[in-house]
């Protein structure tokens, strides 16, 4: 076999495949030799049948036998003569086949590419850890209290902080029963503004004029109408601070509470600090690198988003999340190719403890065995992508290791 590889970019490889006529001689005869043993040809019994009859009977047929066998064979071998690891399917073109002659062919695969690598070690960056003030920790108390209120019914007219459970029919569609609360601004103003004052029982037609930066595709820019008619409406009230803290039961005194939940902050405001970090990383890692990202790459993300829309709503516009979600797809792939290369440079790897012990929260949090846990992630793809990130964090651990990092309050 010849094989001539050619790479017109970083990702890409061109494989010119020669066979030589003995291998394709020997795989024309091997096929005439099981048509000869299978096939009944009348007036000749079966295995007696002269191989030009079987020319002038079956000959494409078998043609196109001996070529679909030795098209995957020899791109197979092609590949892995020059170490190649095709990460889609290869595109087989100038196919020159005849019996007495070698087969020869052009393969077009794509490969993941060459990553040149900024100096990684001894990044310099900045942590930046949120300081946590007196009103952020009274607003966590307020938040805790509201969502321990008590929910009364009220015979009135509906205003804000009230919680409505409403029956709501969009013009031809299903009706259907929701749970609002006003004055939170969870809901368009528009949609609200026309709850307001709204009674027991009342039946109201009201129309929602949606922007054109609506998330969801199927409303935006439209104007919809509904018929709404609330079952029922309650009223909040958010209780007393003494009458809090017994009913938590947990803490002594207003101030203990509140060292809990400052504590609880700085800890989000940690972790957040800690995301940010390593997207600064991220960022020198990529604007540092010399990388091309594969369209086949970039196409099968795009994939998996539009399937993952269309599950919501059948009529997305395929074409739009495509083009708002490449940039995503390019950064995420390039960050992944850059953190691969690391971590095999620096032989970082997962070791099986590492990924059970992971297993195990997720199999917690799920209210599931760990071997269960381990078979659904197994069976569902998910475990490859699950050792994937655990890589990726001891490679960002690693870097922060090596790293000059200042961290500063802000």
């Amino acid at each position: 076999m010849k094989v001539k590889v050619e790479s017109p970019k970083p990702w890409q490889r061109v494989l010119e495949v020669e066979i030589p006529v003995e291998r394709v001689e020997e795989e024309f005869n091997s096929v005439y030799e099981t048509y000869k043993r299978r096939v009944a040809v009348p007036g000749f019994r079966k295995g007696k049948v002269p191989l030009s009859v079987l020319q002038s009977r079956f000959g494409p047929k078998i043609e196109s036998e001996v070529l679909s066998k030795l098209l995957p064979l020899a791109y197979k071998e092609a590949t892995e003569r020059e170490n190649l690891l095709p990460i889609d399917q290869a595109r087989l073109t100038d196919v020159q086949f005849k019996r007495g002659a070698p087969l020869r062919f052009k393969a077009t695969v794509e490969v993941k590419p060459e990553v040149k690598l900024v100096d990684y070690i001894g990044l310099k960056v900045t942590k930046r850890v949120k300081r946590i003030t007196d009103e952020e920790v009274n607003g966590a108390l307020e938040k805790l209290r509201s969502e321990r209120a008590i929910l009364s019914p009220v015979d009135r007219e509906a205003k804000g902080g009230d919680l409505l459970i409403i029956r709501l029919k969009e013009e031809g569609k299903e009706e259907e029963e929701l749970e609002v609360e006003l004055g939170q601004g969870k809901l368009l103003p528009q949609f609200e503004a026309q709850l307001m004052g709204i009674v027991k029982e009342e039946e109201r037609e009201i129309e929602v004029d949606y922007p054109d930066t609506y998330p969801e595709p199927t409303y935006r820019g439209r104007r919809v109408k509904f018929w709404v008619k609330p079952i029922e409406i309650k009223e909040k009230r958010i209780p007393e601070l003494d009458e809090f803290l017994e009913e938590l039961g947990n803490f002594r005194n207003l101030n203990e509470l509140k060292d809990k939940l400052r504590n609880d902050l700085q800890v989000q405001a940690e972790a957040e600090a800690e995301r940010e970090l390593r997207e600064e990383i991220l960022d020198i890692l990529i604007e540092g690198a010399s990388l091309e990202v594969p369209e086949s790459m970039i196409r099968a993300y795009l994939d998996h988003l539009v399937t993952r829309a269309r599950q919501r709503d059948k009529s997305v516009d395929e074409e739009e999340i495509r083009n708002r979600y490449r940039p995503q797809a390019i950064r995420e792939i390039s960050a992944s190719l850059i953190l691969e290369e690391i971590a095999k440079r620096e032989r970082i790897e997962v070791a099986a403890e590492e990924v059970d012990e992971r297993v195990k929260e997720i199999a917690k949090s799920y209210n599931m065995k760990g071997d269960e846990a381990k078979e659904w992630l197994s069976r569902s793809g998910q475990l490859k992508g699950l050792v994937q990130r655990l890589r990726e964090e001891k490679v960002f651990d690693f870097l922060i290791s090596k790293g000059k990092i200042t961290t500063v309050s802000v």
